[in-house]
């Protein structure tokens, strides 16, 4: 499963990676890739991702990125940004836990359909 998503540049859903590692454990339960899913963020082997439309998606790569979601055809891309020196001023005082950066707008193929219509 971990070699699955490690590989996988779709951040998939649990579902998803249910479905496809079926094909090579046919015995393989919905509960066992969920449990293992848990497992593998609590260690910090994969990064849980809740999107807007309240899937939550899984992220093998784990260095610092970010994500851009696709509003029509649902395609989540990875890109490179800093988010180490990003300018956060209004957070004095706070403890910064997480950093995260979502856009969202149209993938180059929606976006060239989009046009043709």
């Amino acid at each position: 499963m971990l070699a699955y998503l490690r590989a996988c540049d779709t951040h998939p859903t649990a579902e998803e990676i249910y479905t496809h590692v079926l094909e090579e454990i046919p015995s393989l339960s919905r509960a066992t890739v969920y449990n293992t899913l848990h497992l593998f963020a609590e260690a910090g082997l994969v990064r849980v991702l809740d999107t807007v439309d309240g899937d939550t998606r899984y992220d093998a790569e784990l260095s610092t990125h970010g994500h851009f979601r696709c509003d029509r055809c649902g395609a989540l891309y990875d890109f490179n940004i800093d988010l180490d020196h990003a300018a956060t001023p209004a957070l004095q005082g706070f403890e910064i836990r997480e950093r995260h950066a979502t856009y969202k707008g149209l993938c180059p193929d929606c976006l060239a359909q989009q046009e043709k219509e």
